[in-house]
């Protein structure tokens, strides 16, 4: 059965400048939106305090820089640690307090301190690492659930109650790793690389976004085009289109986004509804972010989390473990994922920074290779 057409339309440009896919494409100035830079720095911190400083209100801004500060301290003492044992409850305690800055900056919460719990409890079992679980709480009258706020701040719906995560659930979510996470668990990889797109139709003042990917993942996965927008969550509002490269399969929006004078004023919106089904990697070369989106087999489609709460989540897991049974986490990195374990705390923590800064600033963070 022929695939449906690609929509009429063009790449989107603004001012003669082509519009590449981000997910805060524009910031609004006094008059109109404007198309954001991308900003390259070493060093992530100064600019979320600027951020804290800029963007949150005045009555919570202490707070804010307080928990940015504590946020910094455990991080530098993480990465400076000499042993391995040592760095994941260090980085959960700085993910936790960058959060917390995060949400008194761009939320109406007004403080975060003693009403607050950090919303997660972990039961780990060692015999067999991976069936170990997570637990995620709701917030409730008394206290608020700092990872169900996490949630919604990354555009998922707030826990209405507990839900368990299983570890090898959330494990194969890390991209960093990921290959080696296939190795230990003998199973296909589930990240595949994507393009976005924007399109407009200037005459019907419509603009949406097209996915590439790329057919040799296809059949190097023994996937279907159906299959792999599926297994991406993405069926319902994507749709497989011809693609005028045989060797790209082509999803685009199907209802596309009307705008009214500008495309600029509604791009905003549409790429929101995209961002908890798309991970991205902040690299330190061009094009500084590769984005891919996450194959889940539909039995563990409700344990998929939005990219950062994954990483928050199995931080927490191996924070947990280190503080309470320290003697124990070498038995996590002797079974076959302590390879993968160990990488992810050389590279999430970083992801996760930048990641972060990119949320703070409203705009890509990127690592500068040369300032």
């Amino acid at each position: 059965m022929p695939l449906p057409g690609a929509r009429n339309g063009k790449l989107l440009t603004i001012r003669g400048s082509k519009v590449d896919f981000s997910f805060w494409p524009v910031a609004k100035t006094t008059r109109r939106y404007g198309l954001t830079s991308r900003v390259y720095v070493n060093d992530a911190w100064p600019i979320i305090a600027e951020a804290i400083a800029t963007r949150c209100p005045k009555k919570k801004r202490d707070a804010a820089q307080a928990f940015r500060f504590q946020a910094e301290e455990y991080f530098r003492a993480a990465n400076q640690a000499q042993q391995t044992a040592t760095k994941p409850l260090l980085f959960y305690y700085a993910f936790l307090n960058l959060v917390k800055a995060y949400l008194l900056t761009t939320t109406s919460h007004q403080s975060l301190s003693h009403q607050t719990k950090h919303g997660l409890r972990e039961r780990a079992n060692l015999r067999q690492i991976v069936g170990s679980t997570v637990t995620a709480e709701p917030s409730d009258k008394a206290r608020l659930s700092i990872f169900s706020l996490l949630l919604e701040a990354m555009g998922a719906k707030a826990l209405p109650r507990e839900r368990k995560y299983r570890l090898g659930n959330l494990l194969p979510q890390m991209v960093p790793g990921h290959r080696i996470w296939c190795d230990a668990s003998k199973s296909k990889e589930r990240f595949v690389r994507v393009k976005l797109s924007v399109f407009k139709n200037a005459r019907r003042k419509r603009l949406w976004l097209a996915m590439y990917f790329d057919e040799d993942d296809s059949k190097r996965l023994g996937l279907s085009h159906v299959e792999m927008m599926r297994r991406a969550g993405l069926q319902g509002s994507w749709q497989v289109v011809a693609s005028s490269s045989p060797l790209k399969i082509k999803l685009e929006q199907i209802e596309p986004t009307k705008y009214k004078h500008r495309p600029s004023d509604v791009l905003a919106n549409v790429v929101k509804d995209l961002k908890p089904k798309i991970w991205s990697i902040v690299l330190s070369v061009s094009p500084y972010r590769a984005y891919y989106v996450y194959l889940c087999p539909k039995g563990e489609r409700r344990s998929v989390l939005p990219q950062l709460a994954s990483m928050y989540a199995v931080m927490f897991f191996l924070g947990s473990v280190t503080r309470y049974r320290p003697e124990q986490f070498e038995n996590i990195l002797d079974s076959p994922y302590g390879a993968q374990i160990e990488n992810m705390l050389h590279e999430i923590p970083g992801q996760f920074l930048f990641l972060m800064a990119s949320e703070f600033l409203n705009r890509e963070v990127a690592k500068a290779s040369i300032v």
